[in-house]
């Protein structure tokens, strides 16, 4: 499989254009295939970086570049149901280009102060895609302070307890403030900005307080410092007074004069802005003689100047004769050095001989032997799947499983109208909703739904005598007669039901508009329970931000005993298996190991030495606390040896009563998407919605039935 890295940037000014080129030119230097993608268009949020990027590297061939998401996909990325159609569509591009390359390299959005919304969608991404993270910063002027707040984020947002890989990071820029020179001894900027020399020691010392790898830290390299002439006069907000055609030239080196000195020339470097204070009367005089015909001076700029002096003096004509550019500022040589120490000084440069320098420079400093490791291969843990991850395999297995068709007996509800259209059009399930057609129709117009005529509308009141017989037939005896018969067949619910016990149909899907109670009770009652099971039992599929998890049982069972609770387990692995998750089960209590005592502990202990006596190959473990089986720094204190705890992706719940109230606590509070209830043991597929089921909820459940409609076929053969 392919490495995939993650630069996330902590900031909006890191230089993330030139770690990344660094870090393409550090990947290739070992050898390894490389592919690039930046999820999000920066037409979409703003990332400004991305096309000097891309610019950079659209010539070099041995690079594949993922597309990313554009504007006409994403319109809102605050709504819900726009940021998840935007997530599928993320993984979906990468998933087409995962093993074409040694590496992927990942570029994470910028996080700006005015939207830290951005923090949540570089955290999605780099859970969805299993990526391996390296944070960007800047130490500019040693603002110690300001990256110590940074690695506090790093810990609050994305910290270890989430389990997410992350591998360190790069500090860029460091000693910005250097590239002010003073060629004087009695006066040094470097002591008035406070400066003090980069030392490697002490700022590798500083993060590892952190428990984050310092990947490179990269001191700002004079050949990688340039900002026009131009572009710095709009920062300050000055007018040049002589232009000599310079305004285009870039500055590279500033140098302060406070004094004269003849060799002053041999000194300068090209690209140079030189201050000198307007007190200076002579220094400047001398200057402007000998500065005539010099053409390493981007940029003269002249500090201090009393307006009418300088004009009653003829200053200007004295300058028109030099080849100079100058600029004037009443500002004393202080202050206007403190603008200038706040000028960002980056490179506009856009030419390939520029970045290849750049890419060299960057690369030489970033770890020789983390790069290296990046020819070790990584082995896919099928333990995790991301929720991305999920989604996408749920609806490829959807699609594999020739267009079941699935019946929607709530086929008024808009949300369950939009969810068969989708279905439809992707190919994911042929969608039957039951209702008046012309009823359909309307609510369809109403709610600006385009409803395809190949949807297929089934009217209840025409069909529902053709169920009848069956309906008498399987409860009669219950007591069943026609008369009851007519009455509660006009129940959509059982009546998909029957056309789903008939053959008709290859899978149910309700609830929106009705009680799980009401939803599921036709299917216990008219849908036969696979003979190699004792149980109906209910999972949810709650899909957490950094893996997928299995909760059971949360509507069925109100208070199993500890042969039915190991067989809801043995349901619910059978269910991650066919979904292609390997099931690593955590039997929930209040108590962990032998740490209490009642009633309930004993059950859940009982039912897993079951587990493990019956199914010696089952990944299982408990009693254990929920923390404990989700939480990796809880369990090394609390089950250290354990190989669920801190992992689990299947959690057995000790009762109804604990299973309900945590999927909802779980789903409500984390705002996750939740699928389910899923039942298992019924011989066909019936299953469940949440009365406040989202649109892509719905999507995933008929997805979910279809999978199982086809399991369910092939072990009848």
């Amino acid at each position: 499989m392919s490495r995939v890295i993650m630069l996330l940037p902590l900031g909006d000014s890191v230089g993330i254009k030139t770690i990344t080129l660094g870090l393409i030119q550090a990947i290739q230097q070992q050898n390894l295939n490389i592919t690039f993608f930046q999820p999000i268009s920066n037409n979409v949020i703003s990332n400004n970086c991305l096309d000097t990027i891309l610019n950079a590297i659209k010539d070099d061939k041995s690079i594949n570049i993922i597309p990313s998401i554009k504007k006409i996909i994403l319109k809102n990325i605050y709504d819900r149901n726009q940021y998840t159609c935007m997530m599928d569509k993320i993984f979906e591009y990468y998933n087409l280009n995962i093993g074409i390359s040694d590496v992927i390299l990942i570029n994470g959005l910028t996080v700006k102060n005015t939207n830290p919304f951005i923090n949540k969608i570089n955290y999605e991404i780099a859970c969805n895609l299993n990526a391996e993270i390296i944070f960007v910063s800047v130490l500019q002027n040693h603002k110690y302070f300001n990256l110590k707040q940074e690695l506090k984020m790093i810990h609050n947002f994305y910290g270890i307890d989430k389990n997410l890989n992350i591998i360190g990071i790069i500090v860029n820029q460091i000693n910005q403030c250097s590239t002010i020179k003073n060629n004087t001894n009695d006066f040094t900027v470097d002591n008035y900005f406070n400066i003090v020399p980069f030392n490697h020691y002490d700022i590798n010392s500083f993060i590892k307080n952190s428990n984050i790898k310092l990947l490179a830290h990269i001191p700002l390299n004079m050949q990688l410092i340039r900002i026009s002439v131009m572009n710095l006069l709009k920062y300050l907000k000055l007018d040049i007074i002589h232009d000599n055609s310079t305004s285009l030239c870039i500055i590279q080196f500033i140098f302060l004069l406070e004094c004269y000195a003849s060799d002053i020339l041999k000194n300068l470097k090209h690209n140079s802005l030189v201050i000198i204070s307007f007190y200076n009367i002579v220094v400047l005089k001398n200057l402007l003689h000998d500065f005539q015909t010099h053409l390493k001076i981007s940029l003269l700029v002249i500090t201090n100047v009393n307006l009418s002096e300088f004009s009653s003096q003829n200053w200007i004509q004295q300058i028109k004769k030099t080849c100079l550019s100058v600029i004037i500022t009443p500002q004393n040589t202080l202050n206007f050095l403190f603008d200038l120490k706040k000028v960002h000084f980056k490179t506009k440069d856009t030419q390939s001989l520029f970045f290849d320098a750049e890419k060299k420079i960057i690369a030489n400093y970033i770890d020789k032997d983390w790069v290296k490791s990046l020819k070790q291969p990584v082995v896919k843990n099928n333990s995790y799947l991301s929720p991305i991850e999920f989604r996408y395999h749920l609806r490829m297995l959807a699609k594999k499983s020739l267009f079941k068709k699935i019946v929607l007996p709530e086929g008024h509800e808009p949300r369950i109208i939009k969810a068969a259209i989708f279905c439809y059009k992707n190919n994911i399930a042929d969608c039957i909703l039951l209702g008046d057609r012309k009823n359909i129709y309307n609510i369809a117009s109403k709610n600006n739904i385009q409803l395809d005529e190949k949807i297929k509308i089934l009217n209840p009141n025409i069909i529902s005598k053709n169920y009848i017989d069956l309906l008498i037939k399987l409860r009669q005896h219950k007591g069943m007669n026609k008369i009851i018969a007519n009455k509660q067949i006009k129940n959509n619910i059982i009546l998909g039901t029957l056309m789903l016990q008939n053959g008709d149909v290859d899978g149910l899907v309700a609830g929106s508009v009705t009680t799980t109670a009401e939803s599921i009770r036709p299917g216990l009652q008219l849908i036969k329970m696979d003979k190699k099971y004792s149980l109906v039992s209910s999972a949810f599929f709650m899909l957490l931000p950094n893996r997928v998890c299995i909760y059971a049982d949360c509507a069925i069972n109100a208070d199993p005993d500890y042969k039915q609770l190991s067989e809801i387990a043995i349901q619910s692995a059978e269910t991650a298996i066919l979904f292609g998750i390997e099931p690593r089960i955590a039997m929930i209590s209040y108590s962990t190991g032998q740490s209490g005592f009642g009633d309930k502990v004993k059950i859940v202990n009982q039912a897993t030495v079951l587990l493990k006596e019956k199914y010696p190959n089952l990944v299982v473990d408990g009693p254990m606390q929920y923390d404990t089986a989700m939480t990796l720094d809880i369990a090394k204190i609390k089950l250290p040896n354990s190989k669920v705890a801190g992992k689990a992706n299947i959690l057995i719940f000790p009762d109804l009563n604990t299973g309900n109230t945590t999927y909802k606590a779980v789903q409500r509070s984390a705002n996750i998407m939740c699928i389910g209830p899923m039942l298992q043991g019924l011989k066909k597929p019936i299953n469940d919605l949440s009365r406040g089921a989202s649109i892509e909820d719905i999507i995933y459940t008929i997805a979910l039935t279809v999978v199982q409609s086809s399991s369910l076929d092939k072990n009848k053969i």
